[in-house]
This record gives C-alpha cells, structure tokens and sequence, in this order.
C-alpha cells in the first residue's frame, strides 16, 4: 500500500488478505506483427499478473444475486447482494480423439473442467450498502449471445469494491489484479482486530454447482457429505503447519504467515502475528449428518493501538493447472506497442455452493480478448464473446488499420454475430466463428459463422496485404460453404481439409474450397502460410490415395498408412498450383511448416516409414528404429523439388511439433523424444536422456546436412514441448508441459516449484543450445531502507542458479567464491566450504567482524544449486537505494536472481526489502 493511501484512510489498522493463484502454463503461442519483436508469453505472463483487474458491476448480464465481480486470469471472484465473497477458480485439460498417427481428429476437442469454488462470509458483520469505488481505466465489454440490446460495451468498472463497515471501526474493501483477490480490513485506533471472523466453505463433487435449485444445504447432502458417503468429500484438515502456513482441504490452497507492521515516526516496525482458528459444525438437510467448516480470524501480539496496523497473509494456490492465462491460444502486439491476448476463460456463471467439481465439458467457456499497455502493467480492455454453450479461439491477428480478427471454434446456436454478415445462422455440432473488435476492444465491428451441419475446428487464420480474411481448418460437412469456380467445390469423404478467404468486413465469403481425398478418416490440417506472392501454403496428414496432387510435382503417389500432403493454392482459391505426397510405407504426418526469405519451404513431422524420402549427403539417412523418428524436409517453392531431407532420431519414439527458420537460414527442430541415444552435441545444455519423454531441440543447417547443435531439456518423467519461438537477438523460447519434478528450472522464474501431475514451463537458451542463457556472475536489486542500527543489519539471502555454457562444473572445494552487498563485499577462500553427508556444502565464519553462514546445496543432477546465505553485523553505511548483490563462484557462468529480506527484526528497525 502506497503513503498516500496511507494517509486517505487516517490511523487505521490495515488487514490485507490476498486470493492468489500461482498459474502454470501448457500452451504458449507467439505472434509476430511486422516492425516489432517477438514475444514469449512467459514476458507477458509474469507482467500481466501484477496489474489491477477492475470489479465490474452488475447490470443484468449475469445472475441478480451478484452485485459485482471480477474476471481475473485466475477465475472469477463475486460480491453478491448479501456481501458474500465467492471465488470461482477453474482448471482446464484438453482433450481430442487421435487418428492413427496421432493427429487430433477433426471436431474432437473436449476439454475437462475441474472447477473449485470457495465461499468466505463475515461472521456477525454488519450489511452494508455495496459500492463500487475508484473508477477504473479498464473498458470491459461483453457480446454474449445474438441479441445486440443485452450486448454491453465499456460497463463500469471500479478499482475497489467498498463493503463498509462490516465490524465496529472496520470497513472491508476488495481489490482484484490479474492474479489475486485482495481484501482489505481497515481496523481504527480502538477497534478490536479479533473481531473479525470469516467462515470458509469449500465442497467437491462431480456435478455442476450451477443446476437451478441448488442450494449450499443441499448441495452438500446430495454430494454425500456424510461419513459414509462413498465420495469421501467431506472438509478436511485445516492447520497451521510448522511455517505458519493455514492449509486448507485442497492443499493447493493456503494462507501464508501473517505479517504484521505498524508505520511509527517513517519507521516500520514489526508484529508478530498469527492465525486464530477453529471449526464450527451445522446440520445438514440428512438427519444425523454435520458438516464441518473453518472459522479463522487473527491473534496479533501488543502494538501500538493509536497508529494503523498492517497484517497481509496471503491465500495462495497452484489449483489452477489451467487458467484463462493457461488458455491464452494467441498474442500479438500492435504499432503503438500495446499487447493483445486471447483465449478462452470459463463463463462467469455465479455458483450456488463451495467445491471442486468435475465433468466433461464443451460448454460454458467463453473468448476473452484483452489489451495490455507496452509495460505490460495496465490493462487497457479486456472483452468477452461468446453464446450459451462453448467456444475456442485458436488464432488473433491484427489488420493493418488496427482492428483484431479472431477466429476459432464455437458450439453456440446464438453466438454474437452482426446482421448483414456472412452467415448469422448456427448450422449444429461446431461452426467455425471469424469476429473483429476494434482497436479498444469496446465494438464488435464484424462477426459471422462459416460452417455445415457436421463439425468445424479452425486452426489457422490469416490477413492478406489486402485485408482478406483467411481462415483453414478441417471439416465434416458435406454442406460446408463453397464458391463456384474454386478448386474443389465437393466434399470429398471422412474430413476434408477447408480454406476460405473473406473480405474485410466478413460480410462476403469471396473464396472457399475443399481440399481432400475419399478415405474415411479425415485430413487433418497443421499449418499454413502466405508467400510473398500472396499464395496459401497448407500442410497436414492424409489417409486418402486420392489426395489431389499436381503433374510434376515432388510425389504424385500415395505410399501407404498415412502421408504428409503438401499444397499450394493461388490466393483466390481457384488453382491447385502445387501438392504434393510426402512419406513412405508407414504412417507419416506434418507438424510444421516454414517459408524462408528464398522461397523455399521447409516442412517437419513424424514418421513411422523406414522409406521416406532422404537425400544424399543428409545429416541421417536411416530411419533409427522404435515407433517414429522425426523427418525435416526442404522443398522449392513449387514443390516439384525435394532439395534436402532428413531423418532426425533415436531407437525409441521421436516426435516434432514445431519447426522455425532464423535470419541466417539455420533450422531449429523442436519436439518429444523417448530416445536415450538421440542424437545431441557436444557441450550442448544436457546430453542425457532423463527419463520416459525429453524434449529435444536441434538447429541444423539450410541443406540439412549438418546437425550444428542438438540438446535435450527435461526432467525424470514426461515432458513436451508445445511452442518455439526465436527472439530478434537469437535466443530461443520454448514452452509445453512437463510432469517432471526435478525439470530443469532457473531461479527467479514465474514458478519454481513443481506442482503435481503435469505442470507448464517456459525455458530461454541462446541460439547455441548451450545453456540457459549465460551470465558471468548472479546479480540482482532490491531495496533496503537502512535504520538507526546501520551498523547491525542482519539479513538472509537465498537464490536457486542454472551453469552457464562456459561452465565446467562447480567444484566447491576448490572454486573460489566472492559475495558483495551493496558496500559490503566478502571473499571465500577456495576450500573453505565443508561437504557434509548430505551433500551440503557449508561455510560458516566471521569475516571482518561479519557472521557469515552459506549454504549450497547441488541438485542429484548436478545442474541446478541451491544458494543460502545468512550475514550478521554486517556495515551497509552509505548503501545505495536500491541495493546492488552480486555473488561469483569461481570463473563460472549461471542464472538467477538473487533475493533478500531482513534476518531478525526488531521493533526499531525499519529495513523492509520487498
């Protein structure tokens, strides 16, 4: 909280308590605009949960009982009439069947939902007139449904929600940010803290908390509270752990230590404080049967009671394995530097009862589209779109007038579409949608369907220099919109691949085609691109022998199981100027494909075929073994010419997903491998299997010749990697998920601590493949506001740091190791460090009059360390605000960034280092 807040509310005690989700992500996209950087959704993610979300208030769009809510990336949170705080938190897992070579099967999608609800009341509190406070920025809309009168552009939002004065002499505010729910408990001088008490409820159940009807009673008989209930769903185990920490039933969810301070003369100075706990039971609608919930409230020790007090524990889950953030599907930045993002976010639907809920689910999802200021702090807009049942969005682009285009997927017969568009009718099972907002996110300026009466997933759109609509996908319907004179105006059997092209304003569809063969099981498109001519690239798997192909072209002949099709339209649609076969005996598939300044194609997939197609002098010529090796291929823009071609594998099962092409024309490959031996270089980052599925990252060169450089990334269980991007100085990104719990992560990330099952990463390396990028010693910055007792300033640090390329290992008996903090700075001795049985090295000594203890601890893999560092006595007179920290360990390279916070504080000392 900043002074001047301070001083708006006056000498009050200042309880903060904060809902925070810490969010893993398992699907990363990145969006290139013309003029401007790539970005890593790992940059946007770890700003974008630090800005304020703004409560929205209720003005019909969603249940009555709520008086306001928030749609944070982490769920929703409401405030209904009655001052309940309901938080709706979600976790979503993708599903879809698989065709034989394991390519999603069009239309398939499904998505499970785990959805945890917690409700908090005040116990005894007053009811007060609700109020919106401090009016936001955000323009927030929402286009729900056909009917544009319930369509609701810029609605008030405000910064605070002000629940008044819920206790005597206590007033209770919230305040949501992209990431946490805060409440603030503002206690005067004289009013009692112990006052306050909140009931939390929590269920789980396998059904929907939104059936009309329900209620909190029974809800919770029907979902077999009862101790012989076979669900076993009852509230469990609420205690305070040996750090202080409130578990809650979840265990994902708990409450951090308090911590507690009063501002006394510009000096801060430290309360303990603690949780005041204790279980209440009430009877449910089944006779005998009790329910229990937890009632906590705070104990802090004596303070000063004239002056406020601040006491901020902290409710903080890792629930959310998929959050809205999760389910970001596409980013994109605009001229002016502001951030678009889109995916899909559950519908703010207000739930009847506390739980965690289950089901299969293709409904309730709505499309966000949110705009984000440069700094990546603000939130500029943000804009929900959708119908009654599901939607996805899969791809966001901006036009050259600044307008956004979204297209995906939606199961909504009145899903919001503009009158005069394409098609303003749902035609059942799943329609693809194409919609376009303008620049402030707050006019739905075009909206339209395109579709049949069977089942439509988009997976590509595009804008021509013209700003032609392109969007491609694959489709099941016999009756799906075709235009005269296109290529093939006739569905073809099973799936068949689409591409169509509309105008601006999606009010005409100037251009669409099938594209497949007879086989009963479907195309499957992977990706597309545009040429500098303006024709269409698609590439994906076909099953069918009948795949149209061109005279001349590379392979006019099917080879058997499944094999990679490669294709180019003219941009009106109307010629196949080139396709081609691509694969041998066994089944084979595409992943990717890429155009380089040359015009030549590159194209990267799967292959189970001991025949496909190599070429002399390649890096591998030899399918390896095992199920599937990956194949890169090179192919004029004409595809008549198969220019190079390459194995890329080991003895077990090798798979790609994305291929990207650098400025100098090197290939970089990325993908899954259960290969112990695939192939990897020398001094890359890790040479090493590490267990059931690594991932694998090659960069090759434009003859495919060459492997430069080959690494793999990953940890004891299953890893994979969704997306792969190249940064305008080199450095890769790569993202996916990984059910490893020792996968290789650097400190100071967005998450460093495993969380079960299958969590997300983002990893950096440089275009060398040889480490995490590189530093020459860890150095970091925090602010220390140095007290009376400068000369006593005792404080902990700690870091978790990754080797750099130019390492050879540390040797910590012999490695020579400097610290400095700010103007103090302290040199170890090789040798001095002791290495105890558990492999802690440890140094413990008085330097100069400083108590210095360090602690290192390596990984069981040697590659990561942990860092701990307590110093007493220590003179910082004169330190910098804010404070410099650098810590070397011999000559050797790592990343990370260093933390700190005081070690012991007493009351008169004021040093706060956030």
């Amino acid at each position: 909280m900043n002074k001047n807040m301070m001083k708006r509310i006056g000498k009050w005690l200042i309880i903060p308590i904060i809902l925070l989700q810490v969010v893993l992500f398992s699907k990363i996209l990145f969006a290139e605009q013309e003029g401007t950087r790539k970005l890593s959704k790992g940059e946007v993610i770890q700003k974008v949960q630090k800005f304020h979300v703004p409560f929205i208030a209720n003005n019909g769009q969603i249940d009555d009982r709520v008086k306001f809510y928030a749609n944070t990336f982490c769920g929703t949170v409401f405030v209904t009439r009655e001052g309940e705080i309901i938080y709706s938190l979600t976790e979503v897992r993708d599903r879809a069947e698989k065709n034989k070579d394991m390519s999603k099967v069009a239309g398939s999608h499904r998505s499970i939902v785990r959805r945890g609800v917690f409700k908090e009341e005040i116990i005894k509190g007053k009811m007060n007139e609700i109020k919106g406070e401090g009016k936001a920025i955000t323009k927030v809309s929402s286009f729900k449904g056909k009917d544009s009168s319930k369509w609701k552009g810029s609605m008030s939002t405000y910064e605070l929600v002000n629940l008044g004065e819920v206790y005597k002499g206590i007033d209770l505010k919230l305040r949501a940010y992209a990431n946490n729910v805060e409440k603030l408990f503002y206690v005067r001088p004289g009013a009692n803290p112990e006052q306050i008490k909140i009931r939390l409820d929590y269920i789980q159940s396998p059904e929907s908390p939104f059936a009309e009807g329900n209620s909190i009673h029974n809800l919770f008989y029907k979902w077999g509270m009862a101790a012989k209930s076979p669900l076993k769903s009852r509230i469990r185990g609420f205690t305070v752990n040996k750090h202080g920490e409130l578990e809650t039933a979840l265990g994902t969810v708990l409450f951090t230590k308090p911590v507690a301070y009063q501002e006394i003369d510009g000096k801060r100075v430290e309360i303990v404080a603690e949780y005041s706990i204790r279980k209440s039971e009430y009877r449910s609608q089944n006779p005998g049967e009790k329910i229990s919930q937890l009632i906590y409230g705070f104990k802090v020790a004596s303070y000063d009671r004239t002056k406020e007090l601040v006491i901020d524990p902290l409710l903080a889950s890792t629930f959310l394995g998929g959050s809205s953030l999760e389910r970001i599907n596409s980013i994109a930045v605009d001229s002016g530097g502001n951030i678009y993002i889109a995916g899909e976010t559950i519908s703010p639907d207000f739930p009847l009862a506390p739980g965690i809920f289950d089901a299969t689910h293709n409904g309730s999802f709505d499309v966000f589209v949110s705009k984000v200021d440069g700094t990546l702090t603000t939130l500029l807009a943000s804009t929900f779109l959708g119908g009654s049942d599901g939607e996805r969005a899969d791809s966001l682009v901006i036009d050259p007038n600044g307008n956004i285009s979204i297209s995906g997927s939606t199961n909504s017969s009145n899903f919001p579409v503009i009158p005069g568009s394409f098609d303003t009718s749902f035609h059942g099972n799943s329609d693809v949608f194409v919609s376009k907002l303008d620049g402030t996110l707050t006019n739905l300026l075009a909206s339209t369907y395109l579709g049949g009466f069977g089942r439509e997933v988009c997976d590509s759109l595009m804008i021509d220099q013209a700003g032609n609509v392109y969007v491609a996908g694959s489709t099941s319907s016999l009756d799906f919109p075709i235009t005269p004179e296109v290529f093939d105006t006739s569905f073809s059997g099973g799936g068949d691949v689409f591409i169509s092209k509309l105008n601006g304003t999606l009010t005409n569809l100037l251009a669409s085609t099938y594209l497949g063969g007879s086989a009963l099981v479907s195309e499957e498109l992977s990706s597309t691109a545009i040429d500098a001519a303006g024709n269409i690239y698609v590439a994906g798997a076909t099953g069918s022998s009948d795949f149209p192909t061109t005279p001349g072209a590379f392979d006019t002949s099917y080879n058997g199981n499944f094999d990679v099709f490669v294709s180019r339209l003219s941009g009106e649609l109307t010629t196949l100027l080139s396709s081609t076969f691509l694969g041998g005996f066994e089944a084979d598939s595409a992943s990717s494909l890429s155009i380089n300044p040359e015009g030549n194609m590159y194209v990267t997939g799967l292959t189970s075929s001991f025949d496909f197609p190599v070429t002399s002098g390649a890096f591998d010529s030899s399918f390896n073994g095992g199920v599937n090796d990956v194949f890169v291929s090179k192919l004029d823009g004409t595809l008549t010419l198969l220019l190079a071609s390459t194995y890329l594998g080991g003895s077990d099962s090798d798979s790609s997903d994305s291929l990207v092409v650098d400025l100098q024309g090197n290939i970089y490959v990325t993908g899954s491998t259960a290969s112990l031996n695939f192939p990897t270089t020398l001094r890359a980052f890790d040479t090493s299997h590490n267990g059931f599925f690594d991932i694998f990252i090659s960069k090759m060169d434009k003859t495919l010749t060459n492997l430069l450089t080959s690494t793999y990334v990953g940890g004891s269980s299953g890893d994979g990697a969704d997306a792969f991007v190249i940064d305008s100085s080199g450095n890769l990104y790569i993202a996916g998920s990984t059910g490893s719990s020792d996968f290789p992560i650097t400190s100071g990330s967005f998450d460093t601590s495993f969380n079960g099952v299958a969590d997300a990463f983002i990893s950096k390396l440089n275009s060398d493949l040889s480490a995490l990028i590189t530093f020459n010693y860890f150095y970091s910055k925090a602010k220390m506001k140095l007290g009376p007792q400068a000369n006593d300033d005792n404080f902990d640090m700690w870091s978790t740091f990754v080797l750099g390329d130019a390492s050879d290992g540390i040797d910590l008996l012999s490695d020579d190791i400097y610290l400095q903090v700010g103007t103090l700075s302290i040199s170890i001795p090789s040798g001095s460090f002791k290495n105890n049985k558990n492999k802690h090295f440890k140094f413990k000594k008085i330097i100069n009059g400083v108590a210095l203890q360090l602690t290192i601890v390596p990984s069981f893999n040697k590659k990561s360390f942990e860092f701990k560092a307590e110093v007493k006595h220590a003179n910082l007179t004169g330190t910098a605000d804010p404070i410099n920290m650098q810590f070397t360990i011999g000559n050797d390279g790592g990343s990370t960034i260093v933390a700190a916070e005081p070690h012991k504080l007493i009351t008169t000392d004021t040093r706060h280092i956030p």
